[in-house]
C-alpha cells in the first residue's frame, strides 16, 4: 500500500512549511486527488489516521477533493469524463484521447490555526 508513504511524504512537507511559516497548528490539510493518480483515497484516509494517531497532526483533518477523469477526444474534439464514459468519446465514439485533467495528486491548501 504505497499511500502510507504518500500520507509520510504529506507530514515531512507540513513539518517543512509549518517551521518555514512559524505556524503553531495546522488545522486542515487539502488535497486534491486524480481519479487516474493511482491514489485510493479510502487508503489514504485510512493511512492518515493510522499515521497521525498520537501525533503532532492528530487532530489535523484531512479532507480530499477527488478531480475526475477527464479527456479530449482527438477526433472531434469533445472534452467528457473518462471513466464514466468507459474511456470512449460519447460523440463520436473513438477510444483516440488525450486526457486533459484527472492525474493530480497535489496538496491544495493547508489550513492553520
Amino acid at each position: 500500500m504505497h499511500e502510507l508513504g504518500i500520507v509520510i511524504g504529506i507530514i515531512d512537507t507540513l513539518d517543512g512549511i509549518k517551521e518555514e511559516k512559524k505556524l503553531s497548528e495546522i488545522s486542515a490539510v487539502i488535497l486534491e486527488v486524480g481519479e487516474l493518480s493511482g491514489v485510493i483515497p479510502d487508503y489514504l484516509s485510512e493511512c492518515w489516521r493510522a499515521a497521525t494517531l498520537e501525533s503532532r497532526y492528530e487532530k489535523t483533518e484531512l479532507r480530499l477533493t477527488f478531480i475526475p477523469a477527464k479527456g479530449r477526444c482527438e477526433n472531434c474534439k469533445t472534452e467528457f469524463g473518462l471513466m464514466k464514459n468507459n474511456r470512449q468519446c460519447p460523440t463520436c465514439h473513438k477510444s483516440d484521447y488525450k486526457i486533459i485533467d484527472g492525474k493530480q495528486f497535489d496538496i491544495k491548501e493547508i489550513i492553520a490555526k
